[in-house]
């Protein structure tokens, strides 16, 4: 908040932590579920919609980067 007080100091600013899941149901089990899937526990490709079970879509900046990402670290490794 300070830097944009800095940058706007006419603008009046207030910060309020609101809890974002309280209260609402099934939320404590997405967590769960979250969490599992984050450590690879997550159950396999038979268990998600047929839909969810294609290849998801290449995108072009994605590879654009991972491109530039590989030739910096060669360029960085020849000079």
């Amino acid at each position: 908040m300070a830097a944009a007080r800095r940058k706007q100091p006419d603008i009046d600013m207030k910060a309020r932590w609101t809890p974002g899941h309280e209260g609402i149901p099934g939320n404590e089990r997405a967590d769960e579920e979250a969490t599992r899937a984050a450590e690879g526990k997550s159950g396999g490709k038979q268990e998600l919609p047929n839909i969810c079970r294609q290849a998801l879509p290449v995108s072009q900046s994605a590879v654009h980067q991972s491109h530039r990402k590989k030739v910096h670290a060669k360029v960085k490794k020849l000079f």
